[in-house]
């Protein structure tokens, strides 16, 4: 029973890094502008040579290889890797968590769409609509389907720090990304009120954080959307038990 057991947490971890690795790619290609097809193969961005199955075995085949190009030895980024290490260890840590349910895909979807997010809008300050079109769907699974929110919670947490931001917007322009809105607007709808509540508060604090820590100038634009990603999957997962702690701390 333990082997079978160790099997399976293997393929949860291996599964888990293929979904990194492919997800690597859909970054780099959003960025770049390019579209994905289901024809291109993966190839050396040095020397263009089509990449075949063993060069493309996440974690496994950066280690055999060193890191380089089985072909004109040029190196690659160790991003790749780390990348593929982070989407193992998260889809281990929530299969731990919640086991084999629905919950599980849920957040595993939730932060597949929430890395993306915080990696374009890191590199270009975008935040893509596909990827809230992405979680405004989990958010609809999530209520209509599994029953794990009601439906007057999704409309409040959808438009509760939405509808803050949007006024602050129009009042201040530039204040935040339209972006940003629609964000805590899909992700609302996931979480519900109070945890949204609870991830606006934690993405301004992990801002603040980044702004003393690297001293930004006042002037200077700060995307958003990574601290965002950061406060809405943290809000997914503890959220209600923050919230509930915190409550019984004041007596509430």
């Amino acid at each position: 029973m333990l082997l079978n057991d160790i099997i399976f947490y293997l393929y949860i971890f291996f599964v888990s890094a293929c979904f990194g690795s492919f997800i690597n790619v859909v970054i780099d290609r959003i960025i770049s502008g390019k579209k994905m097809t289901m024809t291109e193969r993966s190839h050396c961005c040095d020397c263009g040579h089509v990449l075949s199955f063993l060069d493309l075995i996440p974690i496994l085949s950066y280690i055999l290889l060193r890191g380089k190009c089985r072909y004109c030895k040029a190196k690659f980024g160790i991003d790749y890797l780390m990348v593929e290490i982070l989407f193992a260890f998260i889809g281990l840590f929530l299969f731990f968590y919640y086991g084999l349910t629905s919950q599980f895909l849920l957040t595993y979807v939730l932060f597949i769409l929430l890395y993306i997010i915080f990696q374009v809008d890191l590199k270009i300050m975008e935040i893509p609509i596909q990827c809230n079109i992405g979680i405004l769907i989990l958010a609809i699974l999530n209520c209509v389907v599994f029953n794990n929110i009601t439906f007057i919670d999704m409309i409040l947490g959808a438009f509760s720090i939405s509808g803050l931001l949007f006024i602050i917007y129009k009042v201040i322009p530039g204040s935040f990304g339209g972006g940003d809105i629609k964000l805590f607007f899909t992700a609302g709808a996931f979480l519900g009120l109070g945890n949204i509540i609870l991830a606006f508060i934690l993405s301004l604090v992990f801002c603040l954080i980044f702004i003393i820590v690297n001293k930004s100038k006042k002037n200077t634009q700060v995307a958003f959307g990574p601290y965002i990603s950061l406060g809405v999957f943290i809000s997914s997962i503890w959220g209600n038990m923050i919230i509930m702690n915190y409550l019984q701390l004041f007596g509430i």
